[in-house]
């Protein structure tokens, strides 16, 4: 049974450090509903996709087969989602507080 009931998609283009600060932000943060966060990186070729991953476990990190665009991303992350609602985000959103996510 699936008890996901958000799934976080961000798409990623050599937005490392800020895609960080964004995740650091939900480990601050955490809304209060069952959620995943996806991550795609649209192929950034900057070699700082494994690093990352390994880094952060507790993500669904995929890499895209090239710079598809932002659509696409969004696309290949909504097709890896378990969760009932989709939340699409940019990487430089930082979440300032709990009711942030819970409040919409």
């Amino acid at each position: 049974m699936n008890n996901i009931e958000l799934s976080v998609i961000i798409v990623n283009y050599k937005s490392w450090n800020v895609l960080q600060q964004c995740l650091d932000s939900f480990q601050q943060f955490p809304p209060r509903l069952n959620y995943e966060i996806i991550v795609i990186d649209n192929d950034s070729q900057d070699g700082e996709f494994d690093v990352f991953a390994i880094n952060n476990p507790q993500i669904k990190l995929i890499k895209n087969s090239g710079n598809n665009g932002f659509s696409n991303g969004c696309n290949l992350g909504a097709e890896n989602t378990t969760g009932e609602y989709l939340l699409f985000l940019n990487p430089d959103v930082i979440l300032t507080s709990s009711s942030t996510i819970d409040g919409m």
